[in-house]
C-alpha cells in the first residue's frame, strides 16, 4: 500500500511539474532575446562612466533596490542596459537578472503587457520555485493568462 500512495504521490508531482512548465511557457509571448539582440555590443572601453561610478557601486552592492538609468534618445541606454546584462549583472544565486528592451519601432516591443509576461517568463524559468505562486491564476485563466 505504501508503494502505491508513494508511486501516487511521485505521479502528482510529476504532473505538477508539467503544470508549471506549461504555465511558464504561457507567459513566453515575445521573442525577447532577439529584442536584446536588437542593440549593438558596448565597444571595449565605453560606459565606463556609468560602471565605475560611485551611484552604480553603491547599487551593486545592495540586495534589494532599484537603479533608474535616463537619457536623452541616442545616448547609449540600451547599448549599456544589454551591456549590464549579458556581462556585469549575470543571474546568480543571490541575483536574479531580467529584462525586456522597449522600441517604437516593433509593436511587440510596446506593449507593457508583453514586458511584465517577459520578466516573469524569465524570473520563473530561473527560480521555478516560485512558479507555484501563479500556478492558481494559470488554472483559472489559461490562455489569458498573459
Amino acid at each position: 500500500m505504501n508503494k502505491v500512495k508513494s508511486l501516487k504521490d511521485a505521479q502528482e508531482s510529476w504532473r505538477q511539474t508539467d503544470k508549471e512548465r506549461e504555465c511558464i511557457q504561457m507567459l513566453r509571448t515575445s521573442d525577447y532575446e532577439k529584442h536584446k539582440a536588437r542593440n549593438p555590443d558596448r565597444v571595449d572601453g565605453t560606459c565606463q562612466w556609468f560602471l565605475g561610478h560611485e551611484k552604480f557601486r553603491k547599487w551593486q552592492r545592495k540586495t534589494s533596490s532599484l537603479l533608474w538609468v535616463s537619457a536623452d534618445p541616442g545616448c547609449g541606454k540600451s547599448v549599456l542596459s544589454k551591456s549590464l546584462v549579458d556581462k556585469e549583472l549575470l543571474s546568480t544565486k543571490s541575483r536574479t537578472t531580467c529584462y525586456f528592451f522597449f522600441k517604437d519601432d516593433n509593436v511587440e516591443q510596446q506593449s507593457a503587457t508583453t514586458a511584465l509576461c517577459a520578466l516573469l517568463h524569465q524570473l520563473f524559468a530561473q527560480k521555478p520555485e516560485l512558479v507555484k505562486h501563479a500556478l492558481d491564476d494559470f488554472h483559472i485563466e489559461r490562455d489569458k493568462l498573459a
